[in-house]
């Protein structure tokens, strides 16, 4: 199983209120998802988001799972460092440290955000959507945020990966856990991760492959699962 793969991280509960955007009544809406592995510097411990002129509501961090789903209409997520009120923006306020687009008629969409340094070291943020649709339970999907493509050997699977690709892992294709490595392909061939993998039934995974200071990580990531009512 991924978490076995990496450090474990704090879990910090995942809270989200719902978000009242205005928009048409008849908009088609989607249920978001969201994690975040960065902090902006000099935060309050939280992002906030909005989406049309609603005002921002706190997301808390969380390095591991997705939050729970929130019913959101629009069609474009901001995210803020601090909270921002409801109604058009006045003209001094802030940029969002990043604006994701949204698939308004995909149902669930989980979004991850991150940030990397820039060429003057200073933060460039990220973010990735992919629709329920397109990563299916039962599954772990691997995906090269990273500028350089990058190899998988994973069990008998050779696996060219170029920046911005995925590749899905199914439970059914492999019923026990299986070994893993990443190798960077330029300028020379050398194994940056090596490990075990399991594919949890009935559970979303992610595996984000990203750049830090010439570093290629991995991150690993899970799909809260729903409480029992």
């Amino acid at each position: 199983m991924i978490s076995r793969a990496f450090p474990l991280l704090a879990w910090l509960p995942a809270m989200l209120m719902p978000i009242l955007a205005c928009q048409a009544r008849d908009e088609p809406g989607c249920e978001v998802s969201v994690a975040a592995l960065s902090l902006p510097d000099d935060s309050d411990g939280l992002l906030h988001w909005r989406t049309a002129d609603s005002a921002t509501t706190p997301l808390q961090l969380s390095t591991r799972y997705f939050s729970e789903p929130v019913k959101v209409q629009g069609q474009a997520i901001g995210f803020y460092k601090d909270p921002v009120p409801a109604g058009p923006p006045p003209p001094d306020a802030p940029e969002p440290l990043l604006s994701v687009r949204i698939p308004a008629d995909k149902g669930r969409v989980f979004i991850v955000l991150w940030s990397e340094p820039d060429g003057n070291n200073q933060p460039r943020w990220q973010g990735k959507c992919i629709t329920a649709e397109e990563w299916r339970p039962s599954s772990m999907k691997v995906i090269n945020s990273s500028a350089e493509p990058v190899g998988i050997a994973a069990g008998d699977k050779r696996i060219q990966l170029p920046p911005g690709r995925s590749v899905d892992f199914r439970a059914a294709e492999w019923r026990q856990s299986f070994p893993v490595k990443i190798f960077q392909l330029e300028p020379e061939l050398k194994t940056i991760f090596s490990s075990s993998w399991r594919v949890t039934a009935g559970r979303r995974e992610l595996c984000l492959i990203g750049n830090v200071n010439g570093a290629v990580p991995l991150r690993s990531l899970l799909e809260l699962t729903p409480p029992e009512r």
